[in-house]
């Protein structure tokens, strides 16, 4: 049981707090209240040894992860890295199209439905819209979550296996 709450314990280190929030703004950004636009510097993956975050991309809301790779790397651990940076440039494609799509559609509405004499349109209306755009997009919204949630998976297992062969190593050295 003690090797199961282990288990559990290092995949919840690896996966829920694998991050290491790395600001990027300058003090007078910061002074600013002003967010960074990307990385001022990328960091090298082979030299640093956490993941990095970066501030949420313009165009699709997604912060930029730059993950480190360790020294003596395993075979599992390179797929697992791998195949998350390939689901994160999905992820990232598909949200920047999506909110290219919603923000053309909302200022169409918006430019079709605006009267002369105000200067927002109603948040009634607006609602209007959002409904429009969600039932127009559902096979869409449908077919990615059900895509996110397979890719999701097999991340779990690849990171499961990550963490199985870690456990064995250790057992092994004892």
């Amino acid at each position: 049981m003690l090797g199961l709450r282990n288990l559990r314990v290092n995949l919840l280190k690896n996966e829920l707090f694998w991050t290491q929030f790395q600001r990027f703004n300058s003090p007078t950004a910061s002074q600013n209240k002003k967010q960074p636009e990307g990385f001022m510097e990328q960091p090298d993956p082979h030299l640093i040894d956490k993941d990095y975050i970066g501030p949420p991309d313009k165009r699709s809301n997604l912060r930029p992860i730059v993950r480190h790779i360790p020294e003596n790397e395993t075979y599992a651990q390179q797929l697992l890295r791998e195949r998350r940076l390939e689901i994160a440039d999905w992820n990232q494609s598909f949200w920047e199209r999506h909110n290219k799509r919603f923000y053309e559609d909302k200022a169409e509405f918006v430019r079709l439905n605006k009267k002369p004499d105000q200067d927002s349109i109603p948040a009634d209306d607006m609602s209007k819209f959002y409904k429009y755009f969600l039932d127009k997009n559902w096979k869409i919204h449908f077919l990615y979550n059900i895509s996110w949630y397979s890719k999701n998976f097999e991340l779990l297992f690849l990171a499961l296996r990550v963490n199985l062969e870690s456990y064995v190593q250790k057992l092994k050295g004892k």
